[in-house]
């Protein structure tokens, strides 16, 4: 029923919850050959079927192949709706369940991302190739669920999707109960947990928390994830030598992250990626983290400037290094922050919310 669906009931959970309380039968298309035991994919409430889609193509030939692949995949699992995660899939996608004769098509939009950041001639080339194809797949498409106003604006303002089909939801929301609200420690802990890539900040936050030791040599500052593949190997031996100097620390991912944000008392993540909305923000303030951010797509719909943390310029270290100052000299409003993001959570990013828009797709008629 559903594509990118890679780590789908540890992702999503409670849409998978939902769907089978529906009566669905939920199948997980993978494009990424997600790196769960075979053990586990069998006692899974999830099918898990591997499709030969890449992330990233700019090959006409490849995404033809796709499409075939998908096609395949959908016919022989003979499924009949689908939700689709993440702009990149969503032309061959829904060209794929349009031709082999689906009813309800799904897309949801959890970040604009590359296509629409890159200004050089392989970005400029990516989007006159990408353009009319997701016009098309938007519009095969009975609804287009838009994580964030940026993102929703820009799409109307290409045209590339009509404006009866787009709906704007918080995110992908989270959930309250695993992430319950805890009291903040006194350790002045910063902690970035993200996909390890540049444009998610992480040299901006080596750089500010080389400017905060300084002032406070006490701070820790924890990141947590896997390095980016792009990273150039100068930008790996910066990230290390920052370790190796006791800069940072760096810590594995786990699918099971409470316990980092637990420990840390502010959530700092300085991307400028466009984001949809970004998880970890998210997660961090429903157990009651303030959150430093970019003032960016996506990034900036999870704070209220000043209330709940602060939203700083993308790429500016030393905008991050003056919040995070503020944060270790005035204790009582950090503490007051981080009760407000987890009001903020409750009250506009509640997961069971969230998938109730996304679902009642399936109870409209029209399309």
């Amino acid at each position: 029923m559903m594509l990118r669906a890679s780590r789908m009931e540890k992702g999503r959970p409670e849409l998978v919850d939902s769907l089978i309380k529906m009566g669905h039968e939920v199948i997980a298309f993978d494009p990424e050959n997600d790196l769960r035991s075979e053990e586990q994919k069998i006692n899974s409430r999830i099918e898990y079927i591997q499709v030969d889609v890449a992330r990233y193509n700019l090959n006409p030939i490849k995404e033809l192949k796709s499409i075939l692949s998908l096609i395949s995949a959908y016919k022989s699992s003979r499924v009949d709706a689908i939700i689709i995660f993440g702009i990149r899939f969503v032309p061959g996608a829904t060209i794929a369940a349009r031709l082999a004769g689906l009813k309800s098509i799904i897309s949801v939009i959890n970040g604009a991302g590359n296509l629409f950041m890159k200004e050089d001639a392989r970005g400029r080339v990516a989007r006159a190739m990408s353009f009319p194809m997701l016009k098309i797949g938007f519009k095969i498409s009975k609804k287009v669920f838009v994580q964030n106003p940026d993102d929703l604006r820009l799409l109307l303002m290409l045209k590339l999707v009509n404006k009866e089909k787009a709906t704007l939801i918080n995110g992908s929301g989270v959930s309250l109960q695993r992430y319950p609200y805890t009291y903040l420690t006194d350790k002045m802990i910063f902690l970035m947990l993200a996909r390890l890539a540049k444009e998610k900040g992480i040299f901006e936050f080596i750089k500010s928390a080389r400017i905060v030791k300084k002032k406070y040599s006490m701070a820790s500052f924890r990141i947590v994830g896997t390095l980016d593949s792009k990273l150039s190997i100068k930008e790996q031996e910066t990230y290390q030598h920052a370790i190796n100097e006791g800069i940072i620390e760096h810590l594995p991912y786990t699918d099971h992250p409470i316990i980092y944000y637990q420990e840390c008392r502010v959530f700092v993540l300085p991307s400028y990626y466009r984001e949809g909305v970004p998880r970890t923000n998210l997660e961090a303030m429903a157990t009651g983290r303030p959150i430093i951010t970019t003032d960016s797509p996506g990034c900036r719909e999870t704070v209220e400037n000043g209330v709940n943390g602060f939203l700083i310029p993308p790429r500016d270290a030393d905008a991050l290094a003056e919040k995070m100052i503020w944060m270790i000299e005035h204790p009582s409003e950090t503490e007051r922050m981080g009760k407000e993001s987890r009001r903020i959570a409750e009250e506009k990013f509640d997961v069971n919310e969230v998938n109730k828009i996304i679902l009642s797709a399936f109870d409209d008629k029209r399309g």
